[in-house]
């Protein structure tokens, strides 16, 4: 049953408890019925026969219903573990991020134990109690994560049409955003370039944030791709890593040193704006860098860099380089900033190197 803390920090009553998991019911046959998109607060309001104050004091608005659909989903996949082999596959990913990253301890298990007991600290049979604070600090994190599926699966739902026409809008979000920033973008200028219908953006998008974080998917994939190339292999050679250099320096010299990195100036202008559209941003950021570390990870464990090196600081080191190299180059409209980061970084990985291997 769905657990989320209401407003106060207090746990209702049980009668209130059983009206919440009466809206958080009717919203999740709603949604299996109709989608996210095609159902409406009204909706479930209508058939959980509440009145709409009782759907915000329990859920805040439809992002709360929809975590809570969400919830109830991962326990009634708990109840069937043998079926929880997409969701345990998914989560495990996010819980090996979450330690990567130090949120977790080193030594913690992102197995499928971890995961059933993670969740069963989000409220698996407890809607009677409210879980300690001390169990809540996995919850946030990985809603975040399941949030993000529930979008890619929304997405996944829709008719090869549909898709097509919401990736254009997005596309075309994308770019406007990258010209004018997020601010000086507006629902309405996307409507107008992308040709679509104020009907269509409503029923894609909820508002501008959801619009928001769907370019911060695209953009997040445009650079996992740029890294993914044939010619940079894994980015486990000195070669790849300066020919990749050499992409980038060539992409800022040919955009004269315009618009900086696509993903990175998101997050320069969203990183305090909300929590959860920063953990998009890092949750994209972590991915990246990943791609670093498993190619440089690749080059140690072959002996072309000495053990003593660390994958994950240099690849750290080489993501910040690029980063402040392009905001840099983006300031100035000069590459020498760019060509002096990641050299000076590319530097760095290579006084590592074993002497056979320089």
């Amino acid at each position: 049953m769905y657990n989320e803390q209401p407003p106060g920090d207090e746990w209702p009553t049980p009668r209130g408890r059983l009206t919440r998991a009466r809206i958080a019911d009717a919203a999740a046959d709603l949604f299996a019925q109709h989608g996210i998109a095609g159902t409406s607060v009204e909706d479930i309001r209508t058939a959980a026969g509440v009145s709409g104050s009782q759907i915000t004091h329990y859920f805040h608005g439809k992002q709360g219903l929809i975590r809570a659909v969400i919830v109830l989903q991962v326990d009634a996949a708990i109840e069937s573990i043998e079926h929880f082999g997409p969701w345990t596959a998914a989560v495990r990913g996010a819980l090996e991020e979450l330690r990567n990253h130090g949120t977790l301890p080193p030594d913690a298990d992102p197995g499928v134990s971890l995961t059933s007991r993670l969740f069963r600290k989000m409220g698996h049979h407890s809607i009677s109690h409210g879980p300690p604070r001390r169990e809540r600090w996995a919850g946030g994190p990985t809603r975040r994560y399941a949030d993000r599926m529930a979008d890619v699966q929304e997405a996944q739902r829709l008719t090869p049409k549909g898709r097509a026409t919401r990736e254009r809008i997005v596309r075309t979000a994308a770019e406007l955003i990258f010209a004018r920033g997020v601010a000086g973008t507006s629902i309405e200028d996307v409507r107008k370039a992308a040709g679509a219908s104020g009907s269509q953006m409503t029923h894609y998008f909820q508002d501008k944030r959801s619009l928001v974080r769907a370019v911060i998917a695209f953009q997040e994939e445009n650079v996992i791709s740029q890294h993914q190339q044939p010619e940079l292999g894994g980015l486990d050679t000195f070669e790849a890593l300066e020919l990749w250099a050499e992409q980038n320096i060539a992409r800022q010299r040919e955009a004269n040193c315009i618009g900086g990195c696509g993903f990175g100036s998101l997050a320069g202008e969203l990183a305090e704006s909300d929590p959860e559209v920063r953990a998009d941003l890092a949750a994209g950021f972590a991915r990246w860098e990943a791609l670093f570390r498993d190619g440089l990870q690749a080059m140690r464990d072959r002996g072309d860099l000495r053990y003593d090196a660390d994958p994950a600081v240099l690849a750290a080191g080489l993501l910040a380089a690029l980063q402040g190299g392009m905001l840099l180059t983006q300031i100035t409209r000069d590459v020498r900033q760019l060509e002096a980061s990641l050299g000076a970084a590319l530097d760095h990985v290579r006084s590592y190197a074993r002497p056979a291997s320089r």
